[in-house]
Order: structure tokens, then sequence, then C-alpha cells
């Protein structure tokens, strides 16, 4: 795959999102954090959390990743606690939390794992879907990394119907556009990174007052 991300701060006072996406042997993964407005320490919540995601990735055995939804619940898990370990070292950072939502594509499937409202969306041929959970209603999260982990989201995605579907995750900021927008940026892009600039601008464009930071990673079929 083909991948990308970048991420803008909207009118918020600093950057509380955070991305990765790397490759993991056979393996490809692609991950976005949206650390907690309004709880303190966001910011170090969220790249926290992805650093130990992908910490834990790197350091599974073979032999486990022939399971791979037991092993990204187990990686979320690991950041969960590691958030609950800095919060116990630093009574300053108390509440901190985050999101994380990412994209693990394996040589002949395609895995998610999430928690919190963050999004993952698939365009299948012309239809763009959110293929995640949201645990969420409005701007309350109801599950998260970090204070209040009830729920996960892990499962291998149900194939594609169309050939070569295109994948982007991104914090909720990205709501300031309509799906048709989305659609459109990243069905047209010729590349991850194309898809991702474009996805930007038009948010910039929009100049929307309470804007939030918005951070994307788009994955496209690399031809």
């Amino acid at each position: 795959m083909d991948i990308h991300g970048d991420q803008i701060q909207g009118a918020r006072r600093q950057q509380e999102d955070s991305l990765a996406w790397t490759s993991l042997g056979d393996f490809q993964l692609a991950v976005v954090a949206d650390g907690m407005g309004g709880h303190p320490g966001g910011d170090v919540a969220s790249n926290a959390a992805i650093d130990s995601f992908v910490d834990y990735l790197r350091a599974t055995s073979a032999e486990r990743w022939q399971q791979p939804p037991a092993v990204l619940e187990a990686a979320l898990r690991a950041a969960d606690a590691r958030l609950h370990v800095i919060e116990r070292d630093d009574p300053a950072l108390a509440g901190l939390g985050t999101t994380l939502a990412a994209l693990l594509f394996a040589p002949d499937a395609v895995y998610r794992a999430s928690v919190g409202d963050s999004l993952i969306y698939r365009l299948d041929g012309d239809r763009l879907a959110r293929v995640n959970e949201v645990h969420g209603d409005g701007p309350m999260v109801s599950s998260c990394l970090g204070p209040a982990l009830t729920r996960v989201d892990v499962a291998q995605l149900p194939p594609a119907k169309a050939p070569h579907p295109r994948y982007l995750i991104a914090s909720d900021g990205i709501e300031t556009l309509p799906e048709s927008a989305l659609a459109e940026a990243i069905g047209t892009a010729v590349s991850a990174r194309a898809a991702v600039t474009d996805l930007l601008t038009r948010i910039d464009s929009t100049n929307a007052v309470a804007q939030d930071n918005v951070t994307v990673v788009a994955a496209l079929p690399d031809y």
C-alpha cells in the first residue's frame, strides 16, 4: 500500500493528534490518535499511545502474528496501560486520554483496531463507508485509552466488493467535510500524499471558526 499522513492544528491552541505509519515485516500499519480535548496532556496521551501501540507490535513474535486481531487488541491494552503509568508518575496529567484508530494491512487481509471516536473509512468502488465502531455521542466519548477503556473494536474487515479499495483514517476534525468530499478526494487522488494534501486543503478553505485538530492517513493501492 501507498500510505501517507499529515495534520493541521485548526483553531485549537495546540496540536493534540498524533499519527504514524510503518512496515512490520509482511504487514503495513497506519494509525491515528486524537488526544482528549479538555483533558490534561492530550498531546502526551496521543504520542505515548501510538509509541506504545507500535512498540508492542514490533516486539510481537512471528508465532503470535497468526492471530492478528488478538495481537491488535493486546497492543491497544498495552497502550492503555502505558497511559496509566504516565498518570501515576505525573499527577498533573491525571485523566489524560486519547482515541486510537489503526489499520493493519496483511498480504491477504485488512484488520482494524480502534477505540474512541476517530474514524476509519473504506472507499469500495464508488461507495465510501465507515468501517469501524465509534464509541461516543456528539462530543462525549464513551470509551478511550486512559480514563475509560470500556470497549475496543478489533476485527478483520470483510472483503471489498470492488478491486483496489482505498482507505482513510482520521481524527474527528475531518467531519468538517461531508463524506462526498472525502470520497472525491480519496477516489481521484493519484497518490496517498495527494489525497492527504487535498483533504487538508479543503478543510483549511472552509475557514471553520471552531475547527478541531485534523489528522488524516490515507492508504491507496500501490500498483
